[in-house]
């Protein structure tokens, strides 16, 4: 693995194909993946 590379493995409890659309699907990816174009992810505040 090199310098610039990142391993994550998660375990998630639901059916495989709802769990690759989530993964894979734009309108779900915007929900759950923070990182903007500049690689920083911001923090969203709660009310």
């Amino acid at each position: 693995m090199s310098a610039n590379q990142i391993t994550v493995q998660i375990t998630i409890n639901a059916e495989i194909s709802k769990v690759w659309n989530y993964y894979t699907m734009p309108e779900h990816i915007t929900q759950w993946n923070l990182l903007t174009l500049r690689g920083i992810a911001p923090v969203k505040k709660t009310t």
